[in-house]
């Protein structure tokens, strides 16, 4: 912990200290209308892109489809990731879509696979419903995108079994 607070513009460092006290945070300080560490206390400042400790890693195409609660912490974490290059979110209500995309500045999608294709999208968050995992776990293997899915794969079995199979023909990972 302190090794990393040293090499940290100020800012960051008073920001993280701030929260681990319980003081400001962007949502919390806004919702209560100013910081509770009292006036002039900076408001933590983050870091969009981390600098990448091994500049010869590839950077990754990433997305996320399904708009819903979980989504802006994995849009959040693809943003700062330094081997991510976070570039959409997909959502079959499109103005939900907007709303993250605009949060993130990146493209909003109705339709996964013209998502996958027309930002050649390597490793994908899926964040849905449990019960369309399994299928969009299919049209991303099929794009040729790695996913990564939030708790269950699916609702049965055999979903599960046809997830795996679609990852494993495509030569894509699941996770």
């Amino acid at each position: 912990g302190g090794e990393l607070l040293k090499t940290l513009p100020s800012s960051v460092e008073e920001g993280w200290r701030a929260e681990r006290r319980g003081g400001c945070n962007r949502g919390a300080s806004e919702r209560r209308g100013g910081c509770p560490l009292g006036p002039g206390f900076p408001q933590p400042v983050y870091p969009r892109q981390r600098p990448m400790a091994n500049p010869n890693i590839k950077r990754r195409r990433t997305a996320v489809v399904g708009c819903g609660k979980v989504a802006a912490t994995h849009a959040s974490a693809w943003q700062t990731l330094p081997a991510s290059e976070f570039v959409g979110v997909c959502d079959r209500n499109l103005e939900r879509a907007k709303a993250v995309a605009t949060q993130f500045n990146v493209r909003a999608y109705g339709d996964l696979a013209e998502m996958i294709e027309s930002e050649h999208v390597e490793t994908l968050s899926v964040c849905t419903q449990h019960a369309v995992h399994a299928a969009l776990v299919e049209i991303a293997a099929a794009g040729g995108a790695h996913a990564i899915v939030e708790k269950p794969l699916a609702v049965d079995l055999p979903s599960c079994d046809r997830a795996i199979a679609a990852c494993r023909k495509a030569g894509v990972k699941l996770g």
